[in-house]
C-alpha cells in the first residue's frame, strides 16, 4: 500500500501564518488532525478518497469488487477510526458490491451520490446506515440485492426506479421511518420481510405487475394493519398475502390465485379452510401450527403440496388431496398428531421425505406392513428389521425412507426400483450389504452415508453418477464396484471410507469433483484404470498410486474367454472365490476380474465357477445372473441346467 506520513510538528494553523506551501509527492497519503486524507485503491479499477469532512469519493471504471472490502480500514497503519458522513461515487463505476457499507465506520452516512453508470446494488449494501435519509436510486439500476437497505432507520423516502423487477428479502426490512413507497410498474416479485419491521410504512402503492410474494412482505406495517381491518384475509393482485388474524372457518374469495408461504402461520383461532379451484398455488408452511384447524377443502386445480404446509396442525383429523396434485413435498402433514385418513390420488408422482412423520395414518399403516408404500414409492421403512426384501414392483425408495434403521442388516432391492433418493438408508449403521441392481438409474446424495457398518456394494450399470457423499463414513465398506458407464463421481462420495484399499474407476468417467476419497485416513487407497484416463490423471494431481489395467486382446471381449485346458463344470456355480459360498463376495470378485483389476486373483476353477451362464466368458451376464439368484429371482443357473 502507499506510504503515509503524519504531519505530528506543524499544525495547519501555524504553516498558515508562516505562509508556508507543503507540497505533498504524488503516491504519498497523509493523516494529520485537521487534513486527513486517505487514498488507495479497491480492487483492481477502483480508487477511493476520504478526506477529514467525512466524505469518501469512489472514482474508476468498472465494479466494485466483493473481495476487496473496507479498503480505506484497510489501508490504514494506525489504529484510527474512520467515519463516513457522505459518499459521492462518481461516474465509470457500474455496481456497488454486498456490504459495500455495511459496517460501523459508515453508520454516520446522511448522503450518497449514485452515478447512472451503477446497474446493480448488491447485498446488504447499505445495512445499516441509520443516519441515511433520503437516497434517489438511478433508472439505470436494474437489481438490488437482499437486505440492501435494511436497518437504514433514519430513511424516510426513496424512488425505486422502473425496470426493477424484483425486490429481493428483507431490501427495507426495519426501515422505522419510512412512511410511503411507490414500486415501479416493472416489479413482478416482492421478497420475503421486504417490508417488514417498517413501523411507520402507511402508504404502499402495488402495481398489477405484482405476481410473487415472500411470506412477512408487510408484516407490523400500519398498512398491513388497516387492510386487516378491512378484511381479515387480506389480498393483493388475486393473491393472499395475508390471514394470521382470520378466525373460524374461513373460505377463500373466488377468483384468488395463490396463497403465499406463511399466510396463516401460527393461527391458532383457525378451525376450518376453504379453498376455491381457482387458487393454483399454495406456499409452504400457509398453514403451520395453525393447531385448532381440523378441517381443510383444497382447490382442486392445485398441483403441488408445498414444504411444511400443514405442519403441527394437530387438530386435522381427515384430508383429500386433489386429483391434480403430482407432488407432496417434505414434512407436508409432519406432526399431524390427530390425522388418521389421507386419500391420496393416483396421480401423486412424487413424494418427498418425512411428508407424514408423526401422523396416525403413518402409524397405523406401519402396523399393517413394516413397507408404508404409496403409488410405488416405498415412503417408509423404518420398522424393518434383519434381512428384508423390498416388495417386487416398488418404483422408487423414498427420501429417508430407511433413515437411522438401526435394525435393518441386509436389504435386496427388486428390478422394478428406479430410483433411490437421497438420504433413503442414511446412518443404518447395522447395514451390512447392497445390491443395486441395474434397473435403478440414479441414486441421491447421501443416501448411504454413515452405513458404518457396511462392506460391499454393487452399483447399478444403468447409472451415470456417484452423487455427492453417497457413501460418506462407509468406514467398514472395503468392495466396490463402479460400472462402466458411470461420467460422475460427486464430492465426497467415498469419503471417510478407510478400509478401501483398491478402487477401479472406468474409462466413462470424466468428471470427479474434489477429492471424493479424502480424507482416506490410512493412506493405502490405489486406482486403477486405462492407460491415458481421466482416473490416471486425477490420481496424479491427488497423490495415489496409480495401476494401468492392461487391455484384453480382442477375442476377449466383452468378456474374458475360459481357457480349455481348464475344468469344464463347477462343483458350485457362482462359488468365484471357491470358499465354498456363491455370495456377493464372489459378485465383487467376478466384476473385479472383469474389469481388469490385477489383484484380483481367480483360480481356473473358480473362473468356471464364475461362468455361470456356461458361454465359455465371464461377462456381466454372469454377475447379473449370480445377483439374481443371491435374490432368490431364479433357482438354477444356465449352466447348472446344461450340466444336468
Amino acid at each position: 500500500m502507499k506510504a503515509r506520513k503524519t504531519l505530528a510538528i506543524l499544525s495547519a494553523g501555524a504553516l498558515a501564518m508562516m505562509n508556508f506551501t507543503l507540497m505533498i509527492p504524488a503516491g504519498i497519503t497523509v493523516c494529520a488532525e485537521e487534513t486527513a486524507v486517505n487514498t488507495g485503491k479497491w480492487g483492481s479499477n477502483l480508487t477511493w478518497t476520504l478526506d477529514a469532512d467525512g466524505l469518501l469519493t469512489i472514482s474508476g471504471q468498472g465494479d466494485m469488487e466483493y473481495g476487496a472490502w473496507l479498503p480505506w480500514i484497510a489501508d490504514c497503519e494506525d489504529d484510527t477510526e474512520y467515519i463516513i458522513k457522505e459518499v459521492v461515487i462518481k461516474d465509470g463505476v457500474t455496481s456497488i458490491c454486498s456490504d459495500a457499507f455495511a459496517f460501523e465506520a459508515s453508520n454516520q452516512i446522511t448522503r450518497v451520490s449514485i452515478p447512472d453508470s451503477v446497474t446493480k446494488i448488491g447485498k446488504r449494501a447499505f445495512y445499516g446506515c441509520k443516519y441515511l435519509t433520503f437516497l434517489t436510486i438511478p433508472d439505470t439500476v436494474t437489481s438490488i440485492g437482499s437486505g440492501a437497505f435494511m436497518d437504514c432507520s433514519s430513511l424516510t423516502e426513496i424512488k425505486i426506479p422502473d425496470g426493477i423487477i424484483s425486490l429481493e428479502d428483507s431490501t427495507f426490512s426495519d426501515c422505522i421511518k419510512l412512511t410511503g413507497i411507490s414500486l415501479p410498474d416493472s416489479l413482478a416479485t416482492i421478497g420475503y420481510d421486504a417490508f417488514s419491521g417498517c413501523s411507520s410504512l402507511d402508504t404502499i402503492t402495488i402495481p398489477s405487475s405484482v405476481s410473487s410474494f415472500g411470506s412477512g412482505v408487510f408484516e407490523e406495517t400500519p398498512w398491513l394493519a388497516k387492510k386487516r381491518q378491512e378484511n381479515p384475509v387480506v389480498v393483493v393482485n388475486n393473491i393472499v398475502v395475508d390471514a394470521r388474524t382470520c378466525k373460524g372457518d374461513v373460505s377463500i374469495p373466488d377468483g384468488v390465485i395463490g396463497i403465499v408461504e406463511a399466510a396463516f402461520v401460527n393461527n391458532k383461532e383457525l378451525t376450518g379452510i376453504t379453498m376455491p379451484d381457482s387458487v393454483i398455488k399454495v406456499g409452504g408452511r400457509a398453514f403451520e401450527g395453525c393447531k385448532n384447524l381440523r378441517k381443510a377443502n383444497l382447490s382442486e386445480n392445485l398441483e403441488v403440496l408445498g414444504f411444511y404446509l400443514f405442519y403441527k396442525c394437530s387438530s386435522l383429523e381427515s384430508i383429500t388431496i386433489p386429483e391434480h396434485v403430482t407432488e407432496i413435498q417434505h414434512c407436508v402433514f409432519r406432526s399431524c398428531t390427530a390425522l388418521t385418513e389421507i386419500v391420496i390420488p393416483a396421480t401423486v408422482s412424487r413424494i418427498h421425505g418425512t411428508a407424514f412423520d408423526g401422523t396416525a395414518w403413518l402409524t397405523a399403516k406401519q402396523q399393517e406392513n413394516p413397507f408404508v408404500i404409496v403409488n410405488a414409492i416405498l415412503v417408509n421403512g423404518k420398522t424393518c428389521t434383519g434381512n428384508v426384501t423390498i416388495p417386487y414392483g416398488v418404483s422408487e425408495i423414498g427420501e429417508y425412507a430407511f433413515e437411522s434403521t438401526n435394525g435393518l442388516t441386509g436389504i435386496e432391492i427388486p428390478e422394478t426400483v428406479t430410483e433411490i433418493r437421497e438420504y433413503a438408508f442414511w446412518h443404518c449403521t447395522n447395514l451390512k450389504e447392497v445390491i443395486i441392481p441395474d434397473s435403478v438409474k440414479s441414486i441421491g446424495k447421501k443416501a448411504f452415508w454413515e452405513c458404518g457398518n457396511l462392506t460391499d456394494v454393487v452399483l447399478s450399470a444403468g447409472m451415470t453418477e456417484i452423487q455427492e457423499s453417497t457413501f460418506n463414513k462407509c468406514y467398514e465398506l472395503t468392495n466396490v464396484v463402479i460400472p462402466a458407464g458411470i461420467t460422475r463421481i460427486g464430492k465426497d462420495a467415498f469419503s471417510e471410507c478407510n478400509l478401501i484399499k483398491n478402487i477401479t474407476i472406468p474409462e466413462t468417467v470424466t468428471e470427479i469433483e474434489g477429492n471424493p476419497f479424502y480424507p482416506n485416513k490410512f493412506n493405502f487407497l490405489t486406482i486403477s484404470g486405462s492407460k491415458g484416463s481421466f482416473a490416471e490423471s486425477f490420481a496424479a494431481v491427488n497423490g495415489f498410486p496409480f495401476t494401468v489395467l492392461e487391455k484384453e486382446a480382442e477375442t476377449t471381449v466383452p468378456g474374458t474367454t475360459v481357457d480349455v485346458s481348464r475344468p469344464t463344470t463347477a462343483d458350485l456355480y457362482g462359488d468365484t472365490n471357491l470358499d465354498g459360498l456363491a455370495d456377493i463376495s464372489d459378485v465383487v470378485l467376478a466384476c473385479r476380474y472383469i474389469g481388469n483389476d490385477e489383484t484380483a486373483e481367480i483360480k481356473d476353477a473358480g473362473i468356471v465357477s464364475a461362468d455361470v451362464d456356461g458361454d465359455g466368458q465371464i461377462t456381466a451376464n454372469d454377475t447379473t445372473l449370480m445377483l439374481k439368484k443371491i435374490a432368490k429371482k431364479i433357482m438354477q443357473f444356465p449352466a447348472e441346467e446344461k450340466k444336468a
